[in-house]
């Protein structure tokens, strides 16, 4: 719902007129200069003692970034493009820990036992940071 540009509610047995909902989001149903083809919701408030706040999402390839403004001025999409943007833009995601990719193995009665993370590990870093050898280091932790 909070992806929609706008939302119908149907009658009900105490409204029996159809309702609608329209998203203040401008980075889902505002003009060329705000719309943000990667948004896809959250929420928008005000009120007169904490200003503008956006609690809004974005995802592209299979990345979701997450931005939040609090006690705002009303211009704050911009701010939110270039948030999202630069996270989008200067990050990066790996996979480091495979799932069905035994982490390390541990002896029992003299038998070697695969150990296995409960899901795949990810790391996100700046595009020009190391990976391998953040990478080598998070093996030994995990060890």
């Amino acid at each position: 719902m909070v992806s929609k540009v706008r939302y119908e509610i149907p009658p009900t047995n105490k409204q029996p007129q159809t309702r609608y909902l329209y998203s203040h989001n401008k980075l889902i149903n505002g003009n060329r200069r705000y719309r943000y083809q990667w948004a896809d919701g959250v929420k928008t408030g005000y009120t007169i003692k904490s200003k503008h706040a956006f609690v809004g999402s974005a995802t592209k390839d299979g990345r979701t970034l997450i931005a939040v403004v609090l006690k705002s001025n009303a211009q704050y999409y911009n701010d939110i493009i270039k948030l999202f943007n630069y996270g989008f833009n200067d990050f990066q995601t790996k996979l480091i820990l495979d799932k069905n990719t035994a982490a390390t193995h541990i002896i029992i009665d003299n038998k070697s036992i695969p150990l296995y993370p409960a899901e795949d590990i990810y790391i996100t870093l700046k595009k020009n940071d190391n990976f391998n050898d953040i990478e080598k280091r998070l093996m030994l932790f995990l060890i």
